[in-house]
């Protein structure tokens, strides 16, 4: 049997197999296939059928860049607060409220 009649020997048996309404290990075992052999050539054809081949390794450019410098200067921080092995700077302007949440947060991880 030549590789033209196999695959359209297959490709028919899968259609079959597809319309038949049945699941495809009962359909394979009432029509004496093995359901690895069907599964084998759904498989190619799925490949063959949607283009699809090992992908061939392709390389992309890698570009580095030096990083830039921040357009915005931070301010030097005003106050350090340590608590336990935490050390906070902080700048001019901070939230107080999120200074206390803070101050509260770390009082009771140390």
């Amino acid at each position: 049997m030549t590789m033209v009649t196999k695959q359209e020997q297959w490709r028919r048996r899968i259609t079959e197999c597809t319309s038949s309404g049945l699941s495809i290990q009962d359909w394979c075992k009432a029509n004496a296939i093995s359901s690895d052999q069907y599964h084998y050539w759904k498989r190619k054809f799925n490949k063959l059928d949607n283009g699809i081949q090992k992908p061939e390794t392709q390389w992309a450019p890698l570009l580095i860049e030096k990083p830039k410098k921040p357009s915005v200067s931070i301010p030097a921080p005003v106050i350090t607060l340590q608590a336990g092995p935490f050390k906070v700077d902080v700048p001019k302007g901070f939230d107080k409220q999120t200074l206390a949440d803070l101050i509260q947060i770390l009082g009771t991880l140390c």
